[in-house]
């Protein structure tokens, strides 16, 4: 029974009179009004009482005027005089601010989902012509230039479905990707007898400004290992590996293939795929290490960054 209510807790004096040495069963006869949030308090009360902590809940009801309100109650028990003392907080303004602030982030998720689904079927369809000037063409100089491109336009088209199919609109889940694009790429240029691919990760997340240029850097490397690294060797191997060092990320590929034959500062090579790379590692305001172990060996590092 309720020994003390204050005028913030009941408005009415004559009921607040009426209130004490009552309950919130009297006060639900009194009002002609449904006995469950009686109920619920008098399980609040027994459960605060024997409780070493204070309990508190939401309470939303629907008022007279047909409007919701909330409130944040908070039982505690005073084991010395044995009373519980209860109060509410009315939170009614921040749940109806969080709800529009979650409706508004919900839109623009859904937004920003079928921007990056319209993204890759707009490059999907791009895909789509460029393979149908290469079933046609019997130019083998024109087809090889426009597999490279293809291979380009999947890799950036690759990174938006992996968004669309996410519920992560910022970032990308690098080990899976490179395995996909990989496969991708090796689906695009197949050759007579197809590397063995070897990988090495740990769980990187990357942003879209940094999975991109990582994704074309990759591609441009294995463009580089079809075309002059395996031209007689009859196990071709490639080694992949990104793994975290503290706050930074280190990509290395390797081949088994014949290495650089010239000046291992690819700044120096006239290489249009040296060149691209170049500016991909610059894009990721990364460093880079060459050297020929004995075939084509590169190791990228940059500082993550996943938003």
């Amino acid at each position: 029974v309720y020994k003390y209510l204050n005028k913030e807790a009941i408005k009415d004096k004559e009921i607040r009179s009426f209130m004490i040495g009552k309950d919130d069963f009297a006060y639900a006869k009194l009002k002609g009004i449904d006995t469950k949030m009686a109920q619920l308090r008098r399980e609040r009360f027994n459960e605060v009482l024997h409780s070493e902590t204070p309990i508190s809940w939401l309470d939303s009801q629907v008022n007279k005027d047909g409007k919701t309100t909330h409130k944040e109650r908070r039982f505690f028990v005073d084991k010395a005089n044995n009373f519980v003392i209860g109060y509410a907080v009315d939170i009614t303004d921040l749940i109806e601010k969080e709800t529009l602030l979650s409706a508004s982030i919900e839109e623009k998720v859904t937004l920003l989902g079928e921007i990056h689904h319209r993204v890759k079927n707009n490059l999907a369809l791009v895909v789509g012509l460029i393979e149908m000037e290469v079933f046609r063409s019997t130019d083998n100089v024109l087809i090889n230039q426009l597999k490279e491109v293809l291979r380009k336009i999947s890799a950036i088209g690759l990174i938006h479905e992996k968004l669309y199919q996410s519920n992560n609109f910022s970032s990308i889940d690098m080990p899976q990707y490179i395995k996909d694009f990989v496969k991708l790429s090796m689906d695009i240029n197949q050759s007579h007898v197809a590397p063995v691919i070897n990988y090495d990760f740990d769980d990187i997340l990357l942003n879209t400004q940094q999975s991109i240029p990582l994704a074309l850097c990759l591609n441009e490397l294995l463009i580089n290992s079809q075309k002059h690294a395996f031209p007689n060797n009859p196990a071709p191997n490639i080694s992949i590996s990104l793994r975290k060092d503290d706050e930074m990320v280190v990509f290395r590929y390797a081949d088994n293939g014949k290495g650089l034959t010239v000046d291992t500062d690819i700044s120096k090579l006239k290489s249009l795929g040296f060149k691209l790379i170049l500016i991909f590692i610059k894009q990721l305001k990364g460093t880079y290490v060459i050297a020929n172990d004995p075939g084509f060996v590169i190791s990228i590092t940059f500082k993550a960054t996943t938003a």
